[in-house]
C-alpha cells in the first residue's frame, strides 16, 4: 500500500470517492468524538459508521463511492 495519503479531506460532510480501488488506510484525524462513515452511493448516501475519531484501519475501498466527516 502506499505510505503518502491519496486524499485528505479538510470539511465535515459528503465527500465523493473518485478511482479509488483495492486497500487504503482510512484514517481518522479528527477529535472531540467525531466520526468517518463509509457510504455505498455517492453525497454520502447508503451510509453507516465506521471509524471512530483518532483510529485508523485499512479498507478494500472498491464497493465504496462516498465518505462522511461527521461531527
Amino acid at each position: 500500500m502506499p505510505t503518502h495519503p491519496t486524499n485528505v479531506y479538510w470539511s465535515y460532510g459528503a465527500h465523493n470517492l473518485s478511482s479509488q480501488y483495492g486497500d487504503h488506510w482510512f484514517v481518522n484525524n479528527l477529535y472531540g468524538g467525531a466520526s468517518a462513515s463509509l457510504c455505498k452511493a455517492y453525497n454520502g448516501a447508503t451510509c453507516h459508521p465506521f471509524l471512530d475519531a483518532q483510529y485508523a484501519e485499512s479498507v478494500d475501498l472498491t464497493s465504496y463511492n462516498s465518505i462522511t466527516l461527521n461531527r
